[in-house]
């Protein structure tokens, strides 16, 4: 992951094994910055995919950093968000045909045509 000092302007190389480690890193610097009374309003990370957004959303939560994802999908898009809601609503309403055939599967049972 690069990323601006902005003490310096250099950019800084950080290596890490994973997402979550990404995530803390980022985390801590950003807290470390804020500490330095920098304003989050000049900090930006931007990623391929929405997907590699998850870790820094959970981690941000865990640290109580305020974040805006722009461009990303909204909460109640995300497929597993998506899922939850259908299991909720196939409980509050064994007739919900469309929200049964979205969790039927999930998580995948090997159930297809044949099966049901």
């Amino acid at each position: 992951t690069d990323r601006n000092d902005p003490e310096d302007g250099k950019v800084n190389v950080h290596a890490a094994w994973d997402s979550e480690e990404e995530a803390r890193a980022i985390g801590e610097t950003i807290e470390a910055y804020q500490r330095q009374k920098h304003n989050l309003n000049d900090m930006a990370i931007l990623v391929r995919a929405s997907f590699q957004m998850r870790a820094f959303e959970d981690r941000f939560i865990t640290l109580g950093l305020n974040y805006r994802v722009i461009g990303g999908p909204r909460f109640y898009e995300r497929m597993e968000i998506r899922d939850a809601l259908a299991f909720f609503r196939v409980v509050a309403n064994g007739t919900d045909d469309l929200a049964f055939e979205r969790i039927v599967n999930v998580p995948k049972r090997g159930l297809g045509e044949a099966t049901i």
